[in-house]
């Protein structure tokens, strides 16, 4: 049986696929990964492979969305999370932290279940925990901690001022 799959889209929101394919995902919403029906039947056409088939074609596509800032997440039960990127950096680090709290709530992994990421286009592959994870959105946000700190020592009164310095 597979696990639950997720794809983390390019605006940072969480899709929950269930436990689909992610290429059917693909298929039946080709736009929301910058694609086209008919772009995805000419990459499939390419490999000679049917559309939806897990092959050659799957991964070339699943490859233009990492490039678009898509990350693809799947649990491999009792065993490990998969994740791929196509750059593991502090905005991946930062909706991963964020994708972990769902995470652990799953009754097959849990908040010590090992992930697995790899970043495609530079072949770093790092191994870490769900609770690890969920750290990193904690040290990500010291730098903000701080700042914040320094905007109310220089008259800032509230968080939504601070949120306006940031942006």
């Amino acid at each position: 049986m597979q696990g639950k799959a997720y794809f983390i889209d390019n605006r940072n929101q969480i899709l929950e696929l269930g436990h689909g394919t992610h290429i059917d995902v693909m298929i039946q919403n080709p736009a929301k990964f910058g694609f086209t029906i008919s772009q995805i039947k000419t990459a499939y056409e390419k490999y000679g492979e049917r559309v939806g088939q897990e092959g050659k074609a799957r991964e070339e596509l699943i490859e233009n969305a990492l490039k678009r800032g898509f990350i693809h997440i799947r649990l491999y039960p009792n065993r490990y999370w998969s994740v791929t990127v196509w750059n593991y950096g502090s905005r991946e680090k930062r909706v991963l932290s964020e994708w972990a709290f769902t995470a652990e709530k799953d009754k097959m992994a849990g908040p010590y279940m090992e992930v697995r990421i790899v970043a495609i286009n530079s072949g770093e592959t790092k191994r870490t925990s769900i609770d690890e994870l969920k750290s990193g959105l904690y040290e990500n946000n010291q730098e903000n901690i701080t700042k914040f700190v320094e905007f109310v020592e220089f008259g800032l009164k509230t968080f939504k001022d601070f949120i306006k310095k940031m942006r």
